[in-house]
């Protein structure tokens, strides 16, 4: 897989398969820009910290975001034993105002 000169945006970077997401296209060339709630630990192109539950977090992320971007990772989320309200707004709302 070679992802050199593409930028991809990767939501949920801080731990698990996000943050696994952004290692592997880090190793295959990609410039990564990380999002999350929580500061991460490892290295970055860029990153963002931004609440996907909040819709003027999210817009304050794309207008930060550079123009060009090849991909979006969307793999942020809330697991489904929280509260519905946070569920629906986290991995539903969230991910598809960012995507629009």
């Amino acid at each position: 897989m070679n992802l050199q000169n593409k930028t991809i945006v990767v939501t949920g970077v801080a731990s698990g398969i996000g943050a696994e997401v952004a290692r592997l296209a880090r190793f295959h060339g990609a410039t990564v820009i990380g999002v999350d709630r929580t500061p991460v630990q490892m290295s970055l192109h860029g990153f963002h910290q931004a609440d996907l539950g909040d819709p003027a977090s999210i817009d304050a992320l794309v207008q930060a975001l550079p123009a060009r971007i090849d991909a979006l990772a969307n793999v942020a989320g809330v697991p489904g034993t929280a509260p519905l309200e946070v569920v629906a707004r986290v991995n539903y709302l969230g991910l598809r105002h960012l995507s629009q």
